[in-house]
């Protein structure tokens, strides 16, 4: 039976724990596929906003965010993980479960550990 994981994509270790968990499962013989988010929450800071308007803010987001979930969804394809890539704007918090449920998945990956969602 294929487990489907979600992990949320972005440049902390955790992230980088849990791609690792993943890999580690499929290598151990376990058939797993990746649901990988990317979630850009909004930026209110006047220290940013400031300097840069809404749209160029979302821009950036928007290409870190693309660049992060390509080089994950490469690094598991490479491995012969199944996976897709979202990309939202939101509340992490709200946003991870919604796409796990959405998206059918089994669990979340936070760092080496799972989260059921049933």
């Amino acid at each position: 039976m294929t487990r489907r994981l979600l992990i949320s994509i972005d440049a902390t270790p955790d992230c980088r724990q849990a791609i690792d968990h993943l890999l580690a499962l499929h290598a151990g013989g376990e058939t797993v596929e990746a649901v990988l988010l990317h979630v850009a929450e909004p930026v209110t800071a006047w220290q940013v906003l400031s300097h840069r308007t809404p749209e160029e803010v979302a821009r950036f987001q928007a290409e870190r965010g693309h660049w992060l979930l390509e080089d994950a969804a490469a690094e598991l394809a490479g491995a012969g993980i199944a996976n897709e890539s979202l990309f939202v704007r939101g509340a992490t918090a709200t946003e991870i479960p919604a796409a796990a449920r959405a998206h059918h998945c089994d669990a979340v990956l936070r760092g080496k550990k799972e989260q059921a969602l049933h």
